[in-house]
């Protein structure tokens, strides 16, 4: 990047200056991701607040570890258009059933004090682990 800077700007040393004194270090990044995520989030779950309804499309998968990992995706209008998001990704434990990954989902949502009332659709792709 100080690279690119330099042959962009190489007529203007503070410009390049400035980008050599971002710091980063990992602690630094994980707090600029981490404030940018719950800024986001708070941003989604405004958004999911004030419209009418929403749908959910539900998948089940495998980490690499081998832990059961369910992806939740959000979909909704918002007045000007549909959004589509991810609403959230967690592990599962124990047996993964289609009761098992719903109780997730409920504790999930009443956790971002989500109602289920005004989800209006459930989409999943039919895997055995899901709808069972």
């Amino acid at each position: 990047m100080v690279e690119a800077m330099e042959t962009l700007f190489s007529d203007k040393r503070d410009v390049v200056g400035k980008v050599k004194a971002i710091p980063l270090s990992r602690k630094t990044a994980t707090g600029k991701i981490e404030s940018i995520n719950a800024h986001l989030r708070m941003t989604l779950l405004t958004h999911i607040d004030q419209v009418d309804y929403f749908s959910l499309a539900i998948d089940e998968s495998t980490d690499i570890m081998d832990v059961a990992q369910l992806a939740v995706f959000v979909k909704f209008f918002d007045s000007e258009e549909m959004k589509e998001e991810v609403f959230t990704l967690f592990g599962l434990e124990g047996e993964i059933t289609g009761q098992a990954a719903y109780d997730a989902l409920v504790k999930r949502l009443d956790k971002m004090k989500i109602s289920l009332h005004k989800c209006i659709s459930v989409t999943t792709d039919g895997a055995p682990a899901i709808v069972g």
